[in-house]
């Protein structure tokens, strides 16, 4: 089923299409262009590896940086609101992972892709792909 909506396109991956708290795992799944399986399989070997939950902090950040990801914070002025997941779609990058509270999407190509429209929740950390030496990734 594909529901577009401004800038919110319906994204589920998960094998049998079950709507289940595994919101990490289908952020990263668009992010790096791999199967749920695949994902979470990954983000299983690095959880045993850290010692720590699949859908972590500390591992799915692992996990993105494996994958050429860079963290960034969003810094915000006193009396200044937090941008949003739809403030991010005006970025420049072709994939953006949004870090909200309980809660991880993914922006490809300006576009929120979730199983809903987060657009309005602030951002609190943001993850883009990294230069790569000799060119960008």
């Amino acid at each position: 089923m594909s529901i577009k909506n401004n800038s919110f396109q319906y994204y589920n991956p998960h094998p049998s299409g079950r709507k289940i708290d595994d919101c990490v795992i289908r952020a990263l799944t668009i992010a790096v262009g791999k199967t749920w399986k695949e994902v979470y399989k990954e983000l299983l070997e690095t959880g045993w590896i850290l010692s720590d939950m699949p859908n972590s902090q500390l591992v799915y950040e692992h996990f993105l940086k494996e994958h050429g990801f860079e963290r960034h914070t969003v810094k915000v002025v006193k009396g200044e609101k937090r941008p949003t997941v739809r403030d991010m779609t005006n970025e420049d990058a072709a994939i953006i992972i949004c870090r909200v509270a309980h809660h991880l999407v993914t922006i490809k190509d300006h576009i929120i892709y979730d199983t809903w429209d987060s657009g309005n929740k602030s951002v609190y950390s943001y993850y883009i792909k990294s230069e790569i030496k000799g060119g960008k990734s």
